[in-house]
């Protein structure tokens, strides 16, 4: 992949979140309220090998953007640092929790299981 194409990348995911903190984060402490919601894909809590499997079951999944944003903004009123929507992501995200050998013994049961779901 061209450096052009992975500057551009991190442009958007990385520097797009920053720039709009930057820009509302002021607003909201003279305000004394307000949001931030950064929206990301699970990618930013698993790791390579787990993403062809969560691309599968994303193609799959019944909950939808709207679903997504609905629960994204229900957490934020309840306070919550992260919302996983879907069921898969909820069990990624708590299995990149586990300590580094459980995920070597049961990482390779899961991507199987994963990858025998495929259509």
């Amino acid at each position: 992949m061209p450096l052009e194409d992975w500057a551009w990348i991190v442009g958007i995911n990385q520097w797009g979140p920053i720039y709009g903190c930057h820009q509302f984060v002021p607003t909201m402490k003279k305000r004394g309220s307000g949001h931030v919601l950064n929206v990301a894909w699970i990618a930013a809590f698993a790791c390579g090998p787990q993403m062809e499997a969560v691309h599968r079951i994303m193609e799959k999944s019944a909950v939808q953007a709207d679903e997504v944003a609905r629960r994204a903004l229900a957490a934020c009123e309840r306070g919550k640092l992260y919302v996983f929507p879907h069921t898969e992501a909820k069990a990624i995200a708590a299995l990149k929790r586990l300590p580094e050998t459980m995920l070597r013994r049961i990482g390779p049961a899961v991507g199987r299981r994963f990858s025998s779901q495929s259509p």
